[in-house]
């Protein structure tokens, strides 16, 4: 800062000391940073100067990249074979690269945008950027969101019916940027492609929080954001490693819902997302490659018949059926599903502890807390401590109500985690039971575990 040298030059004698100082202060203050990237436009433009101080780097993503220069920075999407051109507001964009190579070229911050998909949206509202969207390139009844649904009330976001066709679209302008898949293929003019469905790990999907971030200069927020997840997925996952070590016999879980539009069972293909979360869980998830022998001309696929699903899934110990209207099916096939020994239990779960739709807007941005959640359900989540996790999405179809995500308290508020707080047990803890037992002996014994670590530390106390 402009105080940098002050007292330095009581300590020269000489008068070409004492220049060099003063060159050397100068310089410095031409170089110096900024306190933290700018959430505004700049005035003064400072040669030399870093206008991005924090900077967000991928760790685990594969599919984008940015690299920062003083007043700009380069952000680049493999997946979609686009770049965009990010430069500080109150700056100029770099003349060189003003040659067409990028799909956009933006100043930054971003105030106004556009997203065309519902998972979009958590990702904003994570970073505080909620009210930085301008408009839902959809119909606003798809959104689960109570604090998007509260600005749409107001009028402070916009409904964009039909995003494809130009001469629909009135009520926004045209080249506004807008959020969007990787494929594109809107009516809008600024598109930013996002390609989360192209990476291969549940923490390289959520760290698109730092893409996005790129666009509002809000880098810092999304370094700790992903960082505090990344550290509570890889504390459950150590957990569940310690919790079930020496069981052979893992709970065996069925990830399947039936299709009506389809008209079959739609079963687990590998990999996937919810593979992950069964491996790193250490239980073993039935899956599919063939997926069944009927083939679906409305979805042209195929899906598992009855019979088939039958003999799939009635072994399974755990059901997560994947779909809000097991309801529905259970009506239906009841009586062809009273052999499964999950039915029999009373441990199959649906995805509505938030309600109805919000698992399929949200469950990108929260890996942590679905991990948590899988890992209760087969009883390798460490719940011996002061404040264990209690699931979030999976809900006890028979003794659970569907959940809700409540009201908007604060639209400008951030939407805060529901994850817990990781408590790593030990490495010396380990079940070593080796039991041969039935799938849900590994739930009872890492709960036995958990349990005797707990009383253990209760004894060190004392």
């Amino acid at each position: 800062n402009e105080n940098c040298c002050v007292g330095l030059t009581t300590f020269e004698p000489s008068n070409m000391k004492f220049s060099s100082l003063i060159f050397f202060c100068a310089a410095f203050i031409q170089t110096s940073f900024v306190d933290g990237n700018e959430v505004g436009c700049v005035t003064g433009v400072v040669e030399g100067q870093d206008y991005f101080p924090n900077k967000a780097v991928a760790e685990d993503s594969q599919q984008w990249s940015v690299t920062y220069e003083n007043t700009y920075k380069v952000v680049s999407n493999a997946a979609a074979g686009e770049s965009y051109l990010l430069y500080q507001c109150g700056t100029e964009p770099p003349a060189e690269q003003l040659d067409g190579r990028h799909a956009a070229v933006l100043s930054v911050p971003l105030e106004d945008v556009g997203v065309l998909y519902t998972t979009m949206i958590p990702f904003l509202e994570i970073l505080g950027a909620r009210e930085m969207i301008g408009a839902f390139l959809g119909s606003s009844s798809w959104v689960s969101s109570p604090c998007v649904s509260a600005l749409f009330d107001q009028g402070l976001i916009e409904e964009v019916a039909d995003p494809y066709d130009a001469t629909k679209i009135t009520n926004i302008p045209l080249d506004m940027p807008s959020f969007v898949g990787t494929s594109g293929g809107t009516a809008l003019q600024t598109e930013i492609k996002v390609s989360v469905e192209n990476e291969e790990k549940n923490l390289a999907a959520f760290e698109w929080i730092k893409f996005y971030s790129l666009f509002f200069n809000l880098e810092e927020t999304a370094n700790e954001i992903y960082g505090a997840t990344k550290a509570r997925y890889h504390c459950a996952e150590e957990n569940a490693a310690l919790l079930s070590c020496g069981d052979e016999q893992k709970s065996v879980v069925l990830w399947a819902s039936y299709s009506t539009y389809c008209g079959g069972w739609d079963v687990a293909t590998c990999p996937n997302y919810y593979c992950e979360f069964a491996e790193v869980c250490q239980a073993k998830l039935l899956n599919s490659d063939e997926m069944g022998s009927f083939y679906s001309e409305a979805c042209f696929r195929n899906y598992m018949t009855t019979e088939e699903f039958i003999e799939f899934g009635k072994d399974a110990d755990i059901w997560i059926y994947t779909s809000p209207d097991f309801d529905n099916a259970f009506a239906t096939f009841g009586d062809n599903l009273t052999d499964f020994v999950s039915i029999q239990n009373k441990e199959v779960y649906d995805t509505e502890g938030q309600g109805a739709n919000a698992w399929f807007e949200q469950r990108l941005a929260e890996p942590d807390v679905v991990l948590q959640d899988f890992c209760d359900l087969v009883g390798t989540e460490n719940l011996n401590v002061p404040n264990p996790h209690k699931r979030v999405w999976f809900r006890n179809v028979f003794t659970e109500p569907v959940g809700s995500l409540g009201q908007c308290e604060d639209p400008a508020a951030p939407l805060t985690t529901k994850a817990t707080e990781c408590v790593a047990l030990p490495a010396t803890v380990c079940a070593g039971s080796g039991s041969s037992g039935s799938g849900s002996a590994s739930k009872t014994s890492g709960l036995l575990v958990a349990a005797l670590v707990a009383l253990a530390a209760a004894c060190i106390v004392v």
